[in-house]
């Protein structure tokens, strides 16, 4: 779908005349999305990248045991593939960067053979793939593979489970960076942290860690700041930030805690006051003008905010759904940021 702000309207990315849209003669159709049905060709739906103007999208043919990356023209929807990710699953995380993609699987060592887990760099034309680095633990996994100015950056995370309480256990190893032009991969930081972004002029570095909260620190220097403090409700965020806000995102906790309220901080970044914090289970982000989240309570629905800083559910364009807008409202009236008014909680036992 193509999202218009100026119409606040949205339509199928398809210019076939008198389309229905609900099969494969279809421009914009990305499948049944039942991952069952092996007789035919299936989009992993989750995940549609954009890279100098051209979308990708990652698909399992029919009956095949490998996922494929492909390139979606939405101009002229052609479709091609660029390149084998590896066995299929559906969880491969990418990252492009001129002419390549960089990627693996979010799914970690826990159920490889040798619990190696490696990321991988290709060239988009599918005639170039090399391993850029691989790590061996237990229970491990890469995370937050992102491209920044000179380098593709990259985040390790082990795992202990304790058999008895079957609790796990997550150690943050620290910020890696590959250099584009050195071709090799060196530590930037060896403080637990749990996600990161570089500002667009590539002057600052945020990060997050764990139990703690953001930190702000200028490229090059070894001094920090520290931006905002985590509690019960921030342990384990997501950032990211644009020309003028720094997000942060609980999104992540829900790994580790099930008594979070999906909340979104957005901090003014210059000095790490809060702007404002929204209901939130996970956020899109978007441009200065609009930030698109998933519906709390709804997680197929998005929904977009076109005043950043004011909080009246009027603000908000449902996209995609079929829930009245009153009820949406009365929803949104019983579930604050700060939690369920009178212990009114839709999803706890018996209230589903």
């Amino acid at each position: 779908m193509f999202y218009d702000p100026t119409t606040q309207e949205y339509y199928p990315v398809c210019s076939n005349a008198n389309c229905e849209h609900k099969d494969k003669t279809c421009n914009a159709w990305l499948g049944s999305g039942v991952l069952e049905d092996t007789s035919e060709e299936q989009y992993y739906q989750q995940f549609i990248y954009s890279h100098n103007g051209i979308l990708y999208i990652t698909k399992k043919e029919a009956d095949s045991e490998f996922d494929d990356l492909v390139s979606f023209n939405p101009q002229t929807g052609e479709r091609k593939v660029c390149c084998r990710l590896g066995s299929a699953s559906g969880s491969y995380q990418l990252t492009f960067h001129d002419n390549y993609v960089f990627f693996y699987n979010i799914g970690g060592s826990k159920n490889l053979k040798d619990n190696k887990i490696t990321i991988t760099k290709a060239s988009l034309d599918g005639k170039e793939s090399e391993e850029i680095y691989s790590y061996q633990n237990e229970i491990a996994q890469f995370a937050s593979g992102k491209s920044y100015g000179d380098g593709y950056y990259f985040l390790i995370i082990n795992r202990t489970a304790d058999n008895t309480t079957k609790k796990v256990t997550a150690s943050f190893n620290g910020l890696y960076k590959y250099s584009y032009a050195e071709r090799s991969v060196t530590q930037v930081s060896t403080e637990p942290i749990c996600d990161y972004c570089i500002s667009d002029d590539g002057k600052n570095l945020y990060y997050y860690v764990y139990d703690k909260g953001a930190f702000k620190q200028e490229i090059g220097s070894t001094e920090s700041q520290q931006i905002f403090t985590s509690d019960s409700n921030s342990t384990f965020c997501q950032l990211n930030c644009d020309q003028n806000y720094l997000y942060v995102v609980n999104q992540r906790m829900e790994s580790i805690s099930q008594e979070r309220i999906p909340t979104l901080w957005v901090l003014d970044r210059s000095n790490g006051n809060t702007v404002t914090k929204v209901l939130a289970q996970q956020s899109y982000f978007g441009d200065k003008d609009t930030l698109f989240i998933l519906d709390i309570f709804d997680q197929s629905k998005a929904i977009a905010k076109t005043k950043l800083t004011t909080q009246t559910d009027d603000d908000w364009t449902i996209l995609g759904t079929t829930l009245r807008t009153d009820t949406l409202k009365q929803y949104y009236a019983d579930y604050t940021i700060d939690g369920w008014k009178d212990g009114k909680n839709p999803n706890a036992k018996g209230n589903q």
